[in-house]
């Protein structure tokens, strides 16, 4: 008979775990920097705007400044429309007045677009954040569902098969479980009472089936583990990964630890 194929569940729920801090990492971008660029640039352009408006103010106090003491310009005897047509013909025979005029008003037009580009952009992106932030949320929803499955259905049952094999003596481990020395030839391991090698301990740490130094505690022991892996040159980093399974992993102390 031929055996049904299963998927490969534990990649899935990885997959699901790393796809939700994917969305949450885009997604939270998406909403909070171009926020921040935008109130940057909308502030930029309304300084360039006020300065601009402080230069038209000293033009127009210039141009009228000019126009009171031009000889052929008398008010009295003129309407406000007239005055108004005299100032607009004055500007445009003097050359220099008529460029600032111009100028102005073009950055002023310039400033204008801008601002109603971004005002236009920031409405557009009100109408999608809330679809960025649900994305958002969605990522993190996924993310957790994906390490809880990950760790109940594929981690946690491993972890029970290799507490069964290890209560069954099947279990060969990899390191000294007092030590944490890594082994690599069978002489290296210690030996029961029986004359049968261990599964767990060095020969260093164990033999005859009893501990070489039964008065060692858990303290000293890492301090030991620390030394030696530094006399082996093992990076910081590298090191304090090593003490933190010794911590978590050697069944010695562990045993003394919980019930």
């Amino acid at each position: 008979m031929i055996p049904t194929p299963t998927p490969p569940t534990d990649s899935l729920y990885k997959f699901m775990a790393i796809s939700g801090i994917i969305l949450m990492i885009v997604f939270g971008f998406l909403i909070f920097n171009p926020l921040h660029s935008d109130q940057e640039r909308c502030i930029k352009y309304n300084e360039e705007v006020a300065l601009l408006n402080i230069q038209r103010d000293i033009l127009k106090e210039e141009l009228e400044y000019s126009i009171r003491h031009d000889p052929q310009f008398d008010s009295t005897h003129l309407s406000k429309g007239e005055i108004k047509k005299y100032i607009i013909e004055y500007v445009y025979r003097n050359e220099a007045f008529k460029k600032k005029a111009n100028e102005i008003k073009i950055k002023n037009a310039e400033m204008a677009s801008k601002l109603a580009t971004i005002e236009a952009y920031r409405k557009l992106r009100t109408e999608v954040e809330l679809t960025y932030a649900f994305l958002l949320y969605s990522g993190e929803i996924i993310s957790i569902i994906g390490f809880i499955l990950w760790y109940t259905r594929a981690q946690k049952p491993i972890d029970v098969i290799e507490k069964q094999k290890l209560l069954k003596e099947e279990l060969w481990k990899e390191n000294c479980q007092s030590c944490f020395k890594t082994f690599f030839f069978p002489y290296e391991r210690g030996n029961e009472e029986d004359g049968s090698i261990s599964k767990l301990f060095c020969i260093d740490c164990y033999k005859s089936g009893k501990y070489t130094e039964p008065e060692l505690i858990k303290k000293d022991a890492v301090e030991r583990l620390r030394k030696k892996l530094s006399i082996l040159k093992y990076g910081k980093i590298r090191r304090a990964i090593e003490v933190r399974r010794f911590k978590k992993n050697t069944l010695r102390w562990n045993r003394q630890e919980v019930w």
